[in-house]
């Protein structure tokens, strides 16, 4: 009795360990906190709200999949006029991730597209594709259904007007489960396998209980 329990649990522990898969989080919750700095002095920072949308993340490898972050109708005041902008996250060129520690997650490089009118004595539209090399930090706790994620040291750098300018963004993102994950094949295959087993165990017990 002893062994056929330990073969049925065995079976649902490497069901369970199948059943692990990357998990979206759509966005319920977020902002950001966006910092410009020119030549390497901070001159203006603000807080905004993220629009969604969502992160893919991976918790057996500690890793985010995927994900795309979006900021619309910001302002920042500047000593000289104004900045207002439209920004969205994704993955860059080449992009990657993994654990930092038990956990965090490292990922980069990360790409925005950015949409922004400078305000000073006239309106200057401009529109800039940008990259974070990183590795940047990303904290994760995960609690039921939902997940929160606090993305840090984010460092976009550029040229504009012979100014070298530079916009630092940390982002922190509340998603929920997109879900339940959707069974591997693998799993279904390790259910049925265990489902025979209890099967054939208990059919033998009874036959040797009848037999005596």
């Amino acid at each position: 009795m002893l062994r056929s329990s330990i073969i049925v649990l065995s079976l649902f522990v490497l069901v369970g360990t199948a059943n692990a898969a990357p998990i979206r989080y759509d966005f319920v919750s977020g902002s950001a906190t966006v910092g410009v700095t020119i030549g390497g002095n901070p001159i203006a920072s603000a807080s905004t709200a993220l629009d969604g949308t969502f992160i893919t993340y991976d918790a057996m490898a500690l890793s985010i999949d995927d994900f795309e972050l979006t900021s619309t109708d910001n302002r920042i005041p500047l000593p000289f006029g104004s900045l207002a902008f439209d920004v969205t996250a994704t993955p860059g060129a080449g992009y990657s991730s993994g654990p930092g520690t038990t956990t965090t997650v490292q990922l980069g490089p990360v790409a925005i597209d950015l949409d922004a009118v400078l305000s000073t004595f006239f309106p200057i539209p401009f529109s800039f594709d940008l990259t974070a090399q990183g590795p940047v930090g990303v904290d994760v706790a995960v609690s039921g259904d939902m997940a929160k994620f606090d993305i840090s040291e984010m460092l976009f750098g550029f040229n504009k007007f012979r100014k070298n300018f530079a916009i630092t963004l940390d982002v922190q993102f509340v998603g929920k489960a997109a879900g339940p994950a959707i069974p591997e094949p693998t799993s279904a295959l390790l259910f049925a396998v265990g489902a025979g087993v209890v099967a054939i165990v208990i059919r033998r017990r009874m036959l040797a209980v009848e037999a005596v």
